[in-house]
């Protein structure tokens, strides 16, 4: 089979950056990383980074406010031991290329 053309596009491993892994163990004690995406992952991508919050953290206001940004497809799977796997198949097609993911992933 050759080589896929939009596999880059679909991210199921986390590549957090250097600077953010150095405060990951106090984040980790409220949150557990799922997947990180960036310019440094795919290559034009805006930040997007998700977790699973399994306990209370800090809160922190927030003011409202909107992006005016792309669109991420994002699908999880849900056993907290295990995040990473979806549980099921998703088939999707990026133009003319179909791929099948079977662990949580973003597009």
């Amino acid at each position: 089979m050759p080589p896929s053309k939009n596999a880059k596009f679909i991210v199921t491993e986390l590549q957090m950056p250097e600077f953010q892994q150095s405060i990951d163990a106090e984040y980790s004690k409220f949150a557990k990383r799922i997947l990180w995406l960036d310019d440094q992952v795919v290559e034009g991508a805006f930040h997007m980074n998700t977790a699973w919050y399994l306990k209370a953290g800090p809160t922190r206001e927030m003011e409202p406010h909107v992006h005016d940004t792309d669109e991420i497809i994002g699908f999880f799977g849900s056993d907290p031991e295990n995040p990473w796997d979806l549980g099921g198949e998703v088939e999707i097609y990026l133009e003319d290329e179909r791929h099948t993911i079977t662990r949580s992933a973003m597009i």
